[in-house]
């Protein structure tokens, strides 16, 4: 039995995640993405540029039918941006 790839997703070598267990995404340097998870985790755990674009719609796979949730909501502006 084969997990579902629509649940399911491969977001680096050390991670596969449930799409329930997103909670929070976070520009970092060098276009790579920090996620925050739940439970949570030790380290912090990254995406990066290859993976985002696949990532970005299976996070979003679902979202015209109240599904998953849209990306920029769970998106965080980086620390490092001046807010104006």
């Amino acid at each position: 039995m084969a997990l579902d790839p629509e649940d399911f997703y491969r977001i680096n070598k050390k991670y596969l995640v449930h799409i329930e267990s997103l909670r929070k995404f976070k520009l970092c340097v060098a276009g790579r993405i920090e996620v925050e998870l739940y439970p949570a985790t030790k380290e912090k755990v990254f995406i990066n540029q290859v993976r985002m674009q696949d990532f970005k719609k299976w996070v979003t796979q679902g979202s015209n039918e109240q599904a998953g949730p849209l990306f920029e909501d769970m998106l965080e502006a980086p620390a490092w941006v001046p807010d104006y």
